[in-house]
């Protein structure tokens, strides 16, 4: 008479480990490169994978090895770990995941050479949370993400899959200011919001936009998206300051047109050329030029007579 083994019973942080590696549903079977029973206890040394079902909130979680805390309801993932969750996909070499009361996945983090793609984004970080609940991505430790033609560093990004949105913290963007991407733009700020939905992006605190010779810094800078990724036109509030080697304008308002490289700043405008003072309702600068345009202008010149010869 032959006995057949009976494969041991999962509970607790075992069975929502093996709920959360098929995503929210049923378990998928079969596990590759190991059994049941090894997901039970421990799995080392080895690789696992899982056979998630086919929807849209599952994961798929490939490592070398599996690690299993029942206590604290974690499951650690170390060696060429991959997630994938929809569009998403997380590669790093390490990751931990947590589950929550429902033995559902609350949160994962992912460390060392994090890379994380979507769609046209790609972000990259040492360190990486991802909240499930909020769908979350916050990247740490030198990250940097790049969608289309534009590319942002920063110290941490924020990245709200749901919404499309993305908050970087101390943010240095360079973007195109042309479809064939051979003109940039540089932009310096204390934050940054972007909602790649309508194309729109936020620059706060401390801002310094770069183009060619032409230095711009203001409070609050906004920007508009072209059609091929490309940043076209700024808008800077709060008061601003533009400064060229040979000329600075200052105003309360300033619209750039990065395409033309024409900027005009208005809101009590004042600009400086040589020992010319302007001032009036409109100022106009024309960065790739030497050309200022003044609209009901008063101009102040500045006379330097010549020092008086000494009598002998």
């Amino acid at each position: 008479m032959v006995h057949k083994k009976r494969m041991p019973a999962m509970s607790g942080i075992n069975k929502g480990i093996a709920w959360m590696l098929a995503g929210r549903g049923r378990l998928g079977y079969p596990l590759q490169s190991m059994g049941l029973a090894a997901l039970a206890l421990l799995t080392v040394g080895v690789t696992a994978t899982t056979a998630a079902p086919s929807t849209g909130d599952a994961f798929t979680i490939t490592a070398k090895r599996l690690r299993i805390d029942n206590g604290k309801r974690i499951g650690t993932y170390e060696g060429d770990v991959r997630v994938l969750r929809g569009a998403l996909t997380i590669s790093c070499e390490t990751l931990m995941a947590t589950l929550d009361k429902f033995e559902n996945v609350e949160s994962m983090r992912a460390q060392g050479n994090v890379v994380m793609l979507e769609g046209d984004r790609e972000a990259h970080g040492d360190v990486a949370d991802y909240d499930r609940n909020a769908e979350l991505l916050v990247a740490h430790g030198n990250p940097w993400i790049r969608f289309g033609m534009r590319t942002v560093h920063g110290e941490v990004i924020r990245w709200y899959r749901t919404t499309q949105r993305l908050e970087v913290l101390r943010p240095h963007t360079v973007a195109p200011v042309d479809a064939s991407g051979t003109r940039q733009v540089t932009i310096d700020a204390d934050a940054l919001t972007l909602d790649t939905a309508s194309s729109r992006a936020t620059w706060r605190g401390h801002v310094k936009a770069v183009r060619g010779v032409t230095e711009l810094t203001t409070p609050v800078l906004a920007a508009q998206w072209g059609a091929s990724g490309e940043l076209t036109h700024l808008s800077a509030d709060g008061g601003v300051e533009a400064k060229e080697p040979s000329r600075r304008a200052r105003g309360q308002h300033a619209e750039y047109d990065l395409v033309k490289g024409v900027l005009v700043v208005t809101g009590s405008p004042e600009a400086w050329q040589g020992k010319n003072r302007l001032r009036g309702s409109r100022v106009t600068l024309f960065p790739d030029t030497e050309r200022v345009q003044v609209d009901d202008a008063t101009s102040i010149i500045e006379v330097s007579e010549p020092p008086k010869k000494k009598k002998p």
